[in-house]
Formats: structure tokens, C-alpha cells, sequence
């Protein structure tokens, strides 16, 4: 249950964010990367969450207390490439759909 209160700690400074005007509400590796474009890799570098990675090494810790034998290193790295699969996948079917509907209204 601890990675669920870091979550609500990113949900609460993205609350923050947009309550006091910020334009960009998401935190991610993208905002240290603004000409990216518009590609697969903009999306997949914007969909990247840092309070996510955070929780993954959290879990992963959590994984190291109930399977010793699993490494904190070890579990940590496998939520973690599980995590970026998933936003691969999604930045990849977004991606998909937009140049999708970018070609059709062309």
C-alpha cells in the first residue's frame, strides 16, 4: 500500500500544478525534452510518469520483503520493464490512431 500513497503524493503536485496555472500538469522526462516532436518516441517520453517509476521501486522493495531470494534490484527492474512495455504499447496505439485520422481527413 506504501506505492499508492506515492501516486497520491503525484496526484496532489499535479493538483497543485493545476491550480496555480501551470500549463504543462504532466511530470515527465518530456519536459526536459520540448522539441521532441510529434513521433513515437515524443509520446512514449511524454507518457513516462515519474511518480509511476517511483512506485515501481517501491513495489519492488515490497516484492524483496515477501520473496527474499528476489533482489530489491532484481523485482524493481521487472516492474519497471513491465511499466515501459505498457506505455510503449499505448504511445504506439496512440500514435497509430492519430496518423490514422491524420490521413483521413488529408
Amino acid at each position: 500500500t506504501h506505492a499508492q500513497f506515492v501516486t497520491m503524493l503525484g496526484g496532489f503536485v499535479v493538483l497543485g500544478l493545476a491550480f496555480f496555472g501551470s500549463e504543462e500538469v504532466v511530470l515527465s522526462p518530456a519536459l526536459l525534452l520540448p522539441d521532441m516532436g510529434e513521433g513515437f518516441l515524443a509520446r512514449f517520453v511524454g507518457s513516462i510518469n515519474v511518480f509511476a517509476i517511483w512506485a515501481c521501486v517501491v513495489l519492488g522493495i515490497a516484492v524483496h520483503h515477501i520473496y527474499p531470494k528476489r533482489s530489491v534490484a532484481g523485482a524493481s527492474a521487472y516492474l519497471l520493464v513491465v511499466y515501459l512495455l505498457l506505455t510503449a504499447v499505448g504511445a504506439a496505439i496512440t500514435s497509430l490512431f492519430i496518423g490514422m485520422a491524420a490521413s483521413a481527413a488529408a
